[in-house]
């Protein structure tokens, strides 16, 4: 029994060993069959880059094949291009078209085609200054005509009456208003507001005629430097006026011809929006001295053999914007100018009063430009301030010997702008709460809009002559 039991034993173990043997063989098999299977994935894989070489070379084949076919039609063409060419050569040998070039009869025709072409434009011009010329005004007496610029304009501005009247003033006295603010306060809206109620929008719904409005915007681009970048230039090759918009050089052919026409009845009216992101000097130099009633100096050359005039219907407007991007308004632009600087928007001005108006408004006159001149001129205006022209002199004074000792003394034509805006304002303008009379009112907003702009300063010297400036104005009731 206990040998049986020994034998038992034995077997058993030998039986472990040869379980422990077979799972170590098993293992070895399982882990060469993943490395097998690995080895399968890569022929696979590369069977499959096989195929796609394939493709790429039957792709390169065919491009190639298509190379050869338009190499061959390439030779095909120059030689066809050599016959054409040996051709020409014999037919000029031969005088052909020598005679057929110089003949007469052809040339004749040739100027006769042009001369047709050229009539056509200048038919079109003639139809839309006939249009114009024929169109009449709405009638306004002075005191309507300023009511109506100010109950218009108020129905898309919440602004009062005498800063809406400034705007119109401004407009009619100047060649260039600029509007200056913060953005979001409506610079370049008013402006569409103002070109809308003058009527200006209006002409081509009255008359039935395409290209007759007189409002222009023009949007301005940075990097300009010349009156080709705003209105163009003439191409000698194709004699041909090359512009970026043919409004524009529709408009000086237009205000030239009614000017020699004498016609003067409607503003028009161009838009520079953002005016300043290129130096206004530059490519506005043209129209720098326009409106000054010094001849030669009202007149545009545009290269293309003709001086235009420019009429004292043409104005612009500006909008302009402080900061990094934009170019700053020098002294020589500012002394053309007035510079104005719009109230800042209210919540109830944004949600009460409409956005900019439709041209199509029916409540729209078309105003009389030489009548809203002469309501606003000095001429009309100056028995208003005649009775207090001592006290308007002498608070001038002050302020033009104030901005001498700063080394800003205005020129001529300033102080001749700011006596014609005062006498207007105070005859149109109402007394406001703080000051004494109107004419108070008037210099305030003159000195505003056309001395303060032109103070750029650096130095503690300066600081106490601005006090000083600031105590003059101050002590005469100009506290814009």
């Amino acid at each position: 029994g206990i040998i049986r039991s020994c034998k038992e034993g034995t077997m058993a173990e030998k039986d472990k060993l040869q379980k422990k043997k077979l799972e170590g063989e098993l293992a070895k098999i399982t882990e060469e069959t993943e490395k097998q299977k690995a080895k399968l994935k890569e022929v696979l894989k590369a069977l499959g880059q096989v195929d796609d070489l394939k493709a790429i070379e039957n792709e390169v084949k065919r491009l190639d094949d298509r190379r050869r076919e338009l190499q061959h039609n390439n030779t095909i063409l120059e030689e066809e291009g050599r016959d054409v060419e040996r051709h020409l050569l014999n037919e000029i040998n031969n005088r052909k078209i020598k005679e057929l070039a110089f003949n007469p009869a052809l040339a004749h025709k040739f100027n006769e085609a042009a001369a047709q072409w050229l009539k056509e434009d200048a038919d079109k011009l003639k139809a839309k200054v006939d249009t114009v010329t024929a169109l009449e005004p709405d009638k306004l007496s002075d005191k309507q005509l300023v009511d109506y610029l100010y109950k218009q304009t108020k129905r898309y501005r919440a602004y009062d009456r005498n800063t809406i009247l400034n705007l119109y003033i401004c407009l009619a006295q100047n060649l260039l208003t600029v509007f200056s603010g913060r953005p979001g306060c409506g610079k370049t809206s008013i402006c569409h507001i103002m070109a809308n109620v003058l009527g200006t929008t209006s002409i081509e719904s009255r008359t039935q005629t395409e290209g007759v409005n007189r409002f222009l915007p023009v949007a301005v681009e940075r990097g300009w430097t010349s009156k080709r970048d705003f209105l163009g230039y003439f191409n000698p090759l194709t004699k041909r006026f090359e512009t970026p918009d043919p409004r524009r050089y529709s408009a000086i052919q237009i205000l030239d011809a009614e000017n020699k026409a004498g016609v003067t009845k409607f503003p028009y009216i161009v838009l520079l929006d953002e005016a300043n992101l290129s130096p206004m000097e530059y490519y506005w130099a043209d129209f720098m001295n326009a409106g000054l009633d010094v001849g030669s100096m009202n007149t545009l050359s545009l290269g293309d053999g003709n001086l235009y005039n420019i009429p004292s219907t043409l104005r612009f407007v500006a909008t302009i914007n402080n900061d990094q991007t934009t170019e700053s308004l020098s002294p020589r632009l500012i002394d053309r100018s007035w510079v104005v600087t719009l109230p800042e928007p209210t919540w109830e001005g944004i949600t009460q009063v409409e956005e900019v108006p439709s041209a199509g408004d029916s409540c729209w006159k078309i105003v009389d430009w030489n009548v809203l001149q002469s309501v606003f001129s000095y001429n009309a205006c100056a028995k208003e301030i005649e009775k207090y022209e001592e006290k308007i002199n002498a608070i001038l004074t002050a302020i033009y010997k104030s901005l001498s000792l700063m080394g800003l003394t205005p020129s001529p034509r300033t102080q001749k702008a700011i006596l014609a805006y005062v006498a207007a304002a105070s005859k149109w303008f109402e007394k406001e709460a703080d000051q004494a009379f109107s004419f108070n009112t008037a210099i305030d907003y003159a000195v505003m809009q056309k001395l303060l702009p032109s103070i750029s300063l650096v130095g503690e010297k300066y600081g106490e002559r601005l006090i000083e400036l600031r105590n003059i104005l101050e002590t005469n009731d100009l506290t814009r």
